[in-house]
């Protein structure tokens, strides 16, 4: 059984009104990211994961639906994002998220055949 590696991630919410949950303290991006546009009011929030690729899928595709993200530069802004705020360690997993979603925008075949 391959074991589960427990990692603190940093995951970007937008400002949409959904409540912080308790006992995390959530930074404003401007303070933390050299960015413009959509995700500039938006805040990083600290958080344990199991499934760090899955929570910053989850993460990112929340942002792209909050935001309503459809420009290619707008995508790598969020993408230079989630780089900037987490460690080296996770960014391959946060490559990977990323990749997965563009592709799935982006691709020309239809995902349901």
């Amino acid at each position: 059984m391959r074991q589960r590696r427990i990692g603190r991630v940093k995951r970007v919410v937008g400002n949409g009104g959904a409540p912080v949950p308790e006992g995390v303290s959530p930074a404003r991006l401007s303070r933390f990211c050299s960015i413009e546009g959509k995700v500039r009011e938006s805040f990083a929030v600290v958080k344990r994961s199991v499934e760090p690729l899955e929570d910053f899928k989850r993460s990112m595709v929340e942002m792209i639906l909050e935001k309503e993200m459809v420009e290619v530069g707008e995508l790598e802004e969020l993408l230079r994002c989630f780089l900037s705020l987490n460690s080296r360690d996770h960014h391959g997993v946060i490559v990977e998220a990323f990749a997965e979603i563009y592709e799935a925008m982006f691709s020309e075949s239809p995902l349901i055949s």
